[in-house]
């Protein structure tokens, strides 16, 4: 199986997954990382976004970035304040469910428009 697949996978299996990433000057990190979208951003690179439970923050992680991604076998709750906020021209392969839930405090919103002076 490979990282795209992987991620896949423990997004809907509600699965905390082990990143080893590169970051830097060519050092590696290794986080878990609860996935809840994964696709492609307005630059087309694609990325992983979810939470970091270590750290208690939302966070976005370009594949190209990962070496490795290996499963905890933990299962995560979504975190009840989560927005992702994104560009109408990103295109999400895959999201927890419960994103787009409206019972859920937790969504995901496209900003369509901008405003200028």
């Amino acid at each position: 199986m490979n990282i795209d697949e992987k991620i896949i996978k423990a997004i809907e299996d509600h699965e905390t997954l082990l990143i080893k990433m590169k970051y830097g000057l060519g050092n590696e990190l290794e986080i878990e990382f609860d996935p809840y979208i994964y696709g492609s951003d307005t630059m087309q690179y694609d990325f992983v976004w979810g939470f970091l439970p270590w750290s208690n923050l939302m966070y976005k992680i370009m594949i190209d970035f990962i070496i490795s991604v290996s499963s905890t076998k933990k299962k995560f709750k979504i975190q009840s304040d989560a927005i992702y906020l994104y560009a109408i021209e990103e295109e999400h392969r895959q999201s927890v469910k419960e994103m787009y839930e409206p019972e859920v405090r937790v969504y995901a919103q496209a900003l369509t428009e901008r405003k200028t002076e």
